[in-house]
Protein backbone atom coordinates (compact mmCIF):
# COMPACT_ATOMS: atom_id res chain seq x y z
CA UNK A 1 0.00 0.00 0.00
CA UNK A 2 0.87 3.19 -1.04
CA UNK A 3 2.25 5.45 1.61
CA UNK A 4 2.66 9.59 1.66
CA UNK A 5 6.26 8.70 1.54
CA UNK A 6 5.93 7.32 -1.46
CA UNK A 7 4.53 10.47 -3.01
CA UNK A 8 6.94 12.70 -1.72
CA UNK A 9 10.17 10.74 -3.52
CA UNK A 10 7.99 10.43 -6.43
CA UNK A 11 7.67 14.43 -6.90
CA UNK A 12 11.20 15.11 -4.62
CA UNK A 13 9.15 17.29 -2.30
CA UNK A 14 8.86 16.80 1.50
CA UNK A 15 5.91 14.45 3.06
CA UNK A 16 4.48 16.96 4.92
CA UNK A 17 3.93 19.16 1.80
CA UNK A 18 2.04 16.12 0.53
CA UNK A 19 0.18 15.78 3.77
CA UNK A 20 -0.61 19.66 3.26
CA UNK A 21 -1.73 19.13 -0.61
CA UNK A 22 -3.97 15.48 0.80
CA UNK A 23 -5.34 17.51 3.22
CA UNK A 24 -6.44 21.03 1.63
CA UNK A 25 -3.59 22.48 3.72
CA UNK A 26 -3.02 26.79 2.75
CA UNK A 27 0.17 27.28 1.79
CA UNK A 28 0.69 25.61 -1.28
CA UNK A 29 -0.01 26.18 -5.10
CA UNK A 30 -3.25 25.04 -7.50
CA UNK A 31 -0.30 23.93 -9.45
CA UNK A 32 1.79 21.63 -6.55
CA UNK A 33 -1.57 20.75 -4.96
CA UNK A 34 -2.50 18.80 -8.43
CA UNK A 35 0.51 17.56 -8.90
CA UNK A 36 0.17 16.09 -5.37
CA UNK A 37 -3.12 14.53 -6.04
CA UNK A 38 -2.53 13.10 -8.89
CA UNK A 39 0.43 11.34 -8.27
CA UNK A 40 -1.56 9.73 -5.22
CA UNK A 41 -4.22 8.40 -7.61
CA UNK A 42 -1.19 6.96 -9.96
CA UNK A 43 0.58 4.97 -7.05
CA UNK A 44 -2.65 4.10 -5.68
CA UNK A 45 -2.57 6.01 -2.14
CA UNK A 46 -5.73 5.37 -0.04
CA UNK A 47 -5.46 8.41 2.98
CA UNK A 48 -5.44 6.25 6.54
CA UNK A 49 -8.74 6.19 8.07
CA UNK A 50 -7.33 6.18 11.48
CA UNK A 51 -5.46 9.30 10.81
CA UNK A 52 -8.40 10.80 9.55
CA UNK A 53 -10.72 10.52 11.85
CA UNK A 54 -7.48 11.98 14.59
CA UNK A 55 -8.06 15.25 12.52
CA UNK A 56 -12.00 15.53 12.15
CA UNK A 57 -12.55 15.85 15.40
CA UNK A 58 -11.74 16.88 19.36
CA UNK A 59 -11.88 14.80 22.02
CA UNK A 60 -9.78 16.85 24.45
CA UNK A 61 -8.17 13.57 25.25
CA UNK A 62 -4.77 12.58 24.64
CA UNK A 63 -2.87 8.69 24.49
CA UNK A 64 0.19 7.99 26.44
CA UNK A 65 2.06 4.97 25.35
CA UNK A 66 5.29 3.47 27.56
CA UNK A 67 7.27 0.70 27.34
CA UNK A 68 6.73 -0.46 30.68
CA UNK A 69 4.29 0.52 33.13
CA UNK A 70 5.55 -1.76 35.73
CA UNK A 71 9.15 0.47 35.49
CA UNK A 72 8.67 3.52 38.26
CA UNK A 73 10.05 6.05 36.27
CA UNK A 74 7.54 5.22 33.38
CA UNK A 75 4.96 5.10 36.27
CA UNK A 76 6.33 8.43 37.27
CA UNK A 77 6.52 9.40 34.12
CA UNK A 78 2.35 8.97 33.45
CA UNK A 79 1.34 10.28 36.56
CA UNK A 80 3.22 13.44 35.17
CA UNK A 81 1.24 13.73 31.86
CA UNK A 82 -1.60 12.46 34.02
CA UNK A 83 -0.91 15.58 36.39
CA UNK A 84 -0.53 18.50 33.82
CA UNK A 85 -3.04 17.49 30.95
CA UNK A 86 -5.81 17.17 33.83
CA UNK A 87 -4.87 20.98 35.06
CA UNK A 88 -5.16 21.96 30.71
CA UNK A 89 -8.51 20.46 30.88
CA UNK A 90 -7.47 17.46 29.37
CA UNK A 91 -8.07 13.25 30.06
CA UNK A 92 -4.72 10.88 29.54
CA UNK A 93 -5.65 7.17 28.04
CA UNK A 94 -2.59 4.96 28.65
CA UNK A 95 -1.33 1.83 27.02
CA UNK A 96 1.99 -0.24 27.92
CA UNK A 97 3.52 -1.78 25.39
CA UNK A 98 5.56 -4.34 27.42
CA UNK A 99 8.75 -3.40 25.30
CA UNK A 100 7.15 -4.91 22.38
CA UNK A 101 6.70 -2.79 19.03
CA UNK A 102 3.08 -5.39 18.18
CA UNK A 103 1.45 -4.21 21.20
CA UNK A 104 2.53 -0.33 20.87
CA UNK A 105 0.89 -0.91 17.23
CA UNK A 106 -2.11 -2.23 18.49
CA UNK A 107 -2.24 0.59 21.30
CA UNK A 108 -1.81 3.42 18.22
CA UNK A 109 -4.65 1.99 16.72
CA UNK A 110 -7.27 1.99 19.70
CA UNK A 111 -5.94 5.22 20.26
CA UNK A 112 -6.47 6.61 16.74
CA UNK A 113 -9.90 4.82 16.61
CA UNK A 114 -11.26 6.23 19.82
CA UNK A 115 -10.13 10.03 18.94
CA UNK A 116 -7.39 11.39 20.67
CA UNK A 117 -6.34 13.98 19.60
CA UNK A 118 -2.37 14.14 20.21
CA UNK A 119 -0.18 10.99 21.27
CA UNK A 120 3.01 11.21 23.76
CA UNK A 121 4.90 7.91 23.04
CA UNK A 122 8.25 6.59 24.57
CA UNK A 123 8.82 4.36 21.63
CA UNK A 124 9.92 0.26 22.68
CA UNK A 125 12.20 0.07 19.80
CA UNK A 126 13.90 2.14 16.98
CA UNK A 127 11.29 1.48 14.21
CA UNK A 128 7.41 1.16 14.02
CA UNK A 129 6.06 1.32 10.80
CA UNK A 130 2.61 2.94 12.44
CA UNK A 131 4.59 5.55 14.08
CA UNK A 132 6.07 6.65 10.53
CA UNK A 133 2.61 7.11 8.86
CA UNK A 134 0.79 8.56 11.50
CA UNK A 135 3.90 11.36 11.65
CA UNK A 136 3.57 11.45 7.95
CA UNK A 137 0.02 12.30 8.20
CA UNK A 138 -0.06 14.70 10.33
CA UNK A 139 -0.79 13.48 13.53
CA UNK A 140 0.01 15.64 16.71
CA UNK A 141 2.83 13.82 18.41
CA UNK A 142 5.67 14.22 20.90
CA UNK A 143 7.92 11.12 21.96
CA UNK A 144 9.36 10.81 26.04
CA UNK A 145 12.75 9.68 26.86
CA UNK A 146 13.44 7.77 23.79
CA UNK A 147 13.43 8.99 20.15
CA UNK A 148 12.82 6.88 16.66
CA UNK A 149 15.75 8.08 14.32
CA UNK A 150 14.78 9.25 10.78
CA UNK A 151 11.19 10.71 12.28
CA UNK A 152 11.37 14.45 13.12
CA UNK A 153 8.83 14.09 15.78
CA UNK A 154 9.86 16.70 18.50
CA UNK A 155 11.18 14.91 21.69
CA UNK A 156 11.84 15.04 25.57
CA UNK A 157 14.73 13.59 27.17
CA UNK A 158 17.36 13.79 29.60
CA UNK A 159 21.00 14.19 28.62
CA UNK A 160 22.80 11.89 30.73
CA UNK A 161 26.61 12.87 29.97
CA UNK A 162 27.40 15.39 33.32
CA UNK A 163 26.00 12.72 35.36
CA UNK A 164 27.77 9.76 33.75
CA UNK A 165 30.74 11.72 33.51
CA UNK A 166 30.42 12.14 37.31
CA UNK A 167 29.83 8.84 37.83
CA UNK A 168 33.34 7.83 35.94
CA UNK A 169 35.19 10.40 38.25
CA UNK A 170 34.37 9.20 41.40
CA UNK A 171 35.00 5.75 40.08
CA UNK A 172 38.47 6.54 39.48
CA UNK A 173 38.67 8.10 42.80
CA UNK A 174 38.09 5.89 45.33
CA UNK A 175 39.88 3.50 43.66
CA UNK A 176 37.99 1.03 40.71
CA UNK A 177 39.78 0.17 37.87
CA UNK A 178 37.26 -2.86 36.09
CA UNK A 179 34.13 -1.60 35.47
CA UNK A 180 31.11 -3.87 34.27
CA UNK A 181 28.38 -2.76 32.55
CA UNK A 182 24.54 -4.18 32.63
CA UNK A 183 22.95 -2.80 29.05
CA UNK A 184 19.54 -2.80 27.69
CA UNK A 185 18.44 -3.62 24.80
CA UNK A 186 20.15 -3.27 21.46
CA UNK A 187 17.22 -1.48 19.71
CA UNK A 188 16.50 0.83 22.27
CA UNK A 189 18.55 4.21 21.59
CA UNK A 190 18.49 5.55 24.77
CA UNK A 191 20.32 1.83 26.16
CA UNK A 192 22.86 2.03 23.66
CA UNK A 193 23.43 6.08 24.81
CA UNK A 194 23.98 5.50 28.40
CA UNK A 195 26.27 2.69 27.46
CA UNK A 196 28.84 4.20 24.92
CA UNK A 197 28.72 7.17 27.07
CA UNK A 198 29.98 5.63 30.02
CA UNK A 199 32.68 4.10 28.14
CA UNK A 200 33.69 7.31 26.31
CA UNK A 201 34.00 8.97 30.19
CA UNK A 202 35.28 5.93 32.38
CA UNK A 203 38.18 5.58 29.77
CA UNK A 204 38.56 9.11 29.62
CA UNK A 205 39.01 8.50 34.06
CA UNK A 206 41.42 5.29 33.30
CA UNK A 207 38.57 2.62 33.65
CA UNK A 208 38.51 -0.55 32.06
CA UNK A 209 35.63 -2.13 30.14
CA UNK A 210 36.42 -5.62 29.35
CA UNK A 211 33.61 -7.35 27.09
CA UNK A 212 33.43 -10.55 29.99
CA UNK A 213 32.33 -7.42 32.44
CA UNK A 214 29.33 -6.45 30.20
CA UNK A 215 26.04 -7.85 29.87
CA UNK A 216 22.30 -7.01 27.99
CA UNK A 217 19.54 -7.29 30.57
CA UNK A 218 16.90 -6.05 28.76
CA UNK A 219 15.75 -3.74 31.11
CA UNK A 220 14.12 -6.38 32.82
CA UNK A 221 14.15 -7.11 36.81
CA UNK A 222 14.93 -10.86 34.99
CA UNK A 223 17.54 -9.17 33.32
CA UNK A 224 18.97 -8.17 36.45
CA UNK A 225 19.63 -11.42 37.93
CA UNK A 226 21.04 -12.87 35.23
CA UNK A 227 23.33 -9.60 35.15
CA UNK A 228 24.25 -11.18 38.54
CA UNK A 229 24.50 -15.09 38.00
CA UNK A 230 26.86 -13.83 34.95
CA UNK A 231 28.95 -11.22 36.67
CA UNK A 232 29.66 -12.80 39.70
CA UNK A 233 31.31 -15.81 38.03
CA UNK A 234 34.10 -12.33 37.51
CA UNK A 235 32.72 -10.11 39.60
CA UNK A 236 34.26 -6.83 38.40
CA UNK A 237 35.18 -3.70 40.96
CA UNK A 238 31.85 -1.60 40.41
CA UNK A 239 28.85 -2.28 38.42
CA UNK A 240 26.65 0.37 36.17
CA UNK A 241 22.84 -0.60 35.55
CA UNK A 242 21.60 1.12 32.75
CA UNK A 243 18.07 1.15 34.40
CA UNK A 244 15.67 0.24 37.53
CA UNK A 245 14.66 -2.23 36.81
CA UNK A 246 17.68 -4.53 35.91
CA UNK A 247 19.26 -2.99 39.11
CA UNK A 248 15.92 -4.40 41.01
CA UNK A 249 17.00 -7.46 39.46
CA UNK A 250 20.76 -7.42 40.58
CA UNK A 251 19.86 -6.37 44.45
CA UNK A 252 17.29 -9.45 44.42
CA UNK A 253 19.81 -12.00 43.44
CA UNK A 254 22.95 -10.51 45.30
CA UNK A 255 20.64 -11.07 48.47
CA UNK A 256 20.36 -14.37 47.83
CA UNK A 257 23.81 -14.97 47.16
CA UNK A 258 25.14 -13.58 50.34
CA UNK A 259 27.19 -10.94 48.17
CA UNK A 260 27.65 -7.41 50.78
CA UNK A 261 26.37 -4.67 47.75
CA UNK A 262 28.43 -1.55 49.04
CA UNK A 263 31.61 -3.92 50.41
CA UNK A 264 31.52 -6.61 47.90
CA UNK A 265 30.73 -4.43 44.71
CA UNK A 266 30.15 -1.26 44.35
CA UNK A 267 26.65 -0.58 42.71
CA UNK A 268 25.47 2.68 40.61
CA UNK A 269 22.08 3.07 38.75
CA UNK A 270 20.31 5.09 36.03
CA UNK A 271 17.11 6.31 37.14
CA UNK A 272 16.09 5.96 41.21
CA UNK A 273 13.50 4.71 42.91
CA UNK A 274 12.25 5.07 46.51
CA UNK A 275 13.21 1.77 47.42
CA UNK A 276 17.05 2.66 46.57
CA UNK A 277 17.16 5.18 49.31
CA UNK A 278 15.63 2.58 51.71
CA UNK A 279 17.94 -0.18 50.20
CA UNK A 280 20.90 -1.15 52.92
CA UNK A 281 23.00 0.21 51.89
CA UNK A 282 21.61 3.05 50.00
CA UNK A 283 22.05 2.40 45.94
CA UNK A 284 23.54 5.40 44.26
CA UNK A 285 21.67 6.52 41.17
CA UNK A 286 20.98 8.92 38.37
CA UNK A 287 18.23 10.98 38.77
CA UNK A 288 15.96 12.01 35.82
CA UNK A 289 13.27 15.42 36.42
CA UNK A 290 10.74 12.64 35.73
CA UNK A 291 7.57 15.26 36.40
CA UNK A 292 9.14 18.00 34.67
CA UNK A 293 9.55 15.79 31.76
CA UNK A 294 5.85 14.85 32.01
CA UNK A 295 5.22 18.41 32.18
CA UNK A 296 6.96 20.00 29.62
CA UNK A 297 6.04 16.90 26.91
CA UNK A 298 2.13 17.59 27.59
CA UNK A 299 3.01 21.50 27.00
CA UNK A 300 4.48 20.92 23.77
CA UNK A 301 1.77 18.46 22.65
CA UNK A 302 -1.05 20.85 22.72
CA UNK A 303 0.81 23.30 21.36
CA UNK A 304 1.58 20.67 18.33
CA UNK A 305 -2.31 20.13 18.38
CA UNK A 306 -2.79 23.75 18.36
CA UNK A 307 -0.99 24.13 15.14
CA UNK A 308 2.41 25.29 16.42
CA UNK A 309 5.73 24.35 15.62
CA UNK A 310 7.67 22.88 18.52
CA UNK A 311 11.31 22.15 19.53
CA UNK A 312 12.62 19.23 20.97
CA UNK A 313 13.48 20.10 24.71
CA UNK A 314 16.74 18.25 26.56
CA UNK A 315 16.85 18.38 30.29
CA UNK A 316 20.07 17.42 32.66
CA UNK A 317 19.99 14.13 34.77
CA UNK A 318 21.72 14.51 38.45
CA UNK A 319 23.63 11.80 40.18
CA UNK A 320 23.30 11.05 44.20
CA UNK A 321 26.10 9.61 45.72
CA UNK A 322 25.05 6.74 48.48
CA UNK A 323 26.81 4.31 50.21
CA UNK A 324 26.28 1.61 48.05
CA UNK A 325 29.23 3.04 46.36
CA UNK A 326 31.07 5.36 48.54
CA UNK A 327 31.97 2.88 51.17
CA UNK A 328 32.88 -0.12 48.38
CA UNK A 329 36.60 -0.79 48.32
CA UNK A 330 38.13 -2.51 45.13
CA UNK A 331 39.09 -5.86 45.43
Amino acid sequence: MATIKDIALALGIAPSTVSRGLNGQPGLSEEVRQRIVETAARVGYRPSGIARALRSKTTRTIGLIVPSILNPFFTDLAYAVELAARARGFSVIVGNSDEEPSHETEYLRIMIERGVDGLLVAPSRDRNAMLTELHEGGTPMIFLDRKVPGLDVPTVDVDPEPAIRALARRMAGLGFRRVGIVRGPDGVGVARERTARMVRAGEASGLVFEPRHQFAGNFTVDGGKAAFAALSQDMPDAIFLTNNLMTQGFLLAAAEAGTGVGREIAIATFDDVPLFQLYNPPITAIVQPTRRMGEMAVDMLLRRIAGERVSSARLAADVVFRASFSEARPF
